[in-house]
């Protein structure tokens, strides 16, 4: 890959970290669809803040990053046990991500029987989508994986899974509130003293 960049013909020698990652991205086949479907969807969506796109990474990043997903060199065993602790955690909102996780150590983990796979999976998603896939009466882990993907859209169309207010954050306007001080006049609900508020009492 790097050799090829680095070929005139190849038109991509002075290519920017951006259209490289896209254009490797776009040639990649196999394991690798739910992995692109998730960077995708975190590099190239707006940020939240609505200012500008979310930034790429670095191209030592996105190689360390596909490398960390996808070496050979991982064996079934410790794919076996990252994916039981994956499905121990739960997802969340983020199924995409999830499935993407899934499908990669799966590959790894030598898992071939469609009930392991189907029960594995299932395992690890939110009360609702397990729920929506047994009521279906989805039976394949491809089938579940697609059942999974509807409902996201599904949810995403109707803006359920929007993100919530961080918890953490300031609260500019309690902050405004607590920096506003009690005037001479004003009364304690508390201790009915003046001078001050029930919050300063």
């Amino acid at each position: 890959m790097e050799s090829f960049f680095r070929t005139p013909e190849s038109k991509m020698n002075n290519a920017t970290t951006r259209s490289k990652i896209v254009w490797t991205m776009n040639n990649m086949t196999g394991d690798t669809k739910e992995w692109k479907y998730d960077r995708n969807r975190v590099w190239d969506s707006p940020a939240p803040n609505g200012d500008a796109n979310r930034s790429y990474p670095t191209w030592e990043n996105f190689k360390t990053e596909f490398l960390e997903r996808f070496s050979p060199e991982e064996d079934e065993d410790k794919a076996l046990n990252q994916l039981l602790s994956l499905t121990k955690k739960r997802a969340s909102k983020d199924v995409i991500g999830y499935m993407g996780k899934f499908d990669t150590l799966l590959s790894r983990s030598g898992i071939v029987g469609e009930k392991q796979k189907m029960n594995y999976f299932v395992k690890g998603l939110p009360d609702l989508y397990q729920q929506a896939i047994i009521v279906s009466g989805t039976t394949t882990y491809t089938a579940a994986k697609q059942k999974v993907r509807d409902i996201k859209m599904g949810r995403d169309r109707l803006g359920i899974d929007r993100e919530e207010k961080d918890p953490n954050a300031m609260d500019v306007d309690r902050t405004r509130i607590n920096a506003v001080k009690a005037g001479p006049g004003d009364e304690c609900f508390y201790c009915q003293k003046k001078g001050h508020w029930a919050k300063d009492c």
